[in-house]
């Protein structure tokens, strides 16, 4: 009777999104019960790790629950949650050290591992930590969709240029991975202060016209191009590139002092923004 009880008032708030748990159990199993009957309904442990204020609430039974890593590991749904409750890790860095350090496992279920590496708050107040993740580069390689998440780490990459000019050289690997170079080319302040790199990067005419969507972070960087002339000028000049995308010339055409310094693209930009007004006028 007591446990049909406390099934049918756990489905109930859980069904709910777990707004609030009675913090008086009486009547209810003990912890020890509550980890159990949990771990044996997965679905339900799921939701409950999706719930800060319930895990703030029950830390044994979330303990418990934790402490049984076999059990973690062959719910990865319900591992999945766990590392991706970050307000609620970054609360109890002790908790997420220790999940953190299954090194192994995680490299095995990169989908949970994506959530270790998308906790920039933890990463950056512990960098030895996050260098010895980030440095991983052959299995970052193998996996994109997490890499993507360490060029995110800006302020990281920012803090330590020798390492992040390693990243931003990888332009082989960055050509094979778009949607992670721009992640990267959204970094204008490592761009600004490593001209060279960054110069490698705009020249590179043939890819960037095959990736409009990377090229758009690049001629958002209106500091770097105005610092850069003659770079900014190759840009101005791949009339057939702009001409097929107007948003991207529409960042260009907005820049004036780069457009100050380019006559041609001055004129250019007038007559697009012309075109643009009689569109609207027929």
């Amino acid at each position: 009777m007591k446990q049909a009880l406390f099934f049918f008032v756990l489905c109930g708030v859980l069904m709910a999104g777990l707004p609030a748990m009675a913090e008086d159990i009486s009547g209810l199993p003990d912890e020890d019960s509550t980890a159990k009957w949990l771990m044996e309904h997965p679905d339900a442990a799921e939701a409950a790790f999706k719930d800060t204020g319930w895990l703030d609430r029950h830390p044994k039974v979330v303990d418990a629950m934790l402490e049984n890593r076999r059990w973690l590991e062959d719910h990865p749904g319900v591992a999945k949650a766990a590392y991706a409750n970050r307000e609620w890790l970054n609360r109890h860095p002790e908790v997420a050290k220790r999940m953190y350090s299954h090194r192994k496992w995680l490299s095995q279920n990169p989908e949970v591992a994506k959530e270790v590496y998308a906790n920039r708050e933890y990463l950056n107040k512990h960098p030895e930590f996050a260098m010895e993740l980030y440095k991983n580069r052959k299995w970052l390689e193998r996996h994109p969709e997490v890499a993507k998440e360490m060029y995110a780490n800006r302020e990281f990459l920012n803090n330590h240029p020798d390492f992040s000019k390693r990243l931003y050289s990888n332009r082989e690997w960055l050509n094979k991975h778009p949607e992670v170079a721009e992640e990267a080319y959204k970094n204008r302040e490592w761009l600004y202060n490593h001209p060279q790199v960054a110069e490698e990067m705009y020249k590179n005419r043939e890819w960037m016209n095959r990736h409009p969507e990377v090229a758009e972070e690049l001629y958002k960087n209106r500091e770097w191009l105005n610092k850069n002339p003659k770079v900014a000028k190759e840009i101005y000049d791949n009339k057939e590139f702009l001409n097929k995308h107007e948003g991207l010339s529409k960042h260009l055409h907005e820049n004036r002092k780069a457009l100050a310094n380019h006559p041609g693209a001055s004129k250019r930009a007038y007559k697009h923004r012309q075109a643009i007004k009689d569109k609207v006028e027929d």
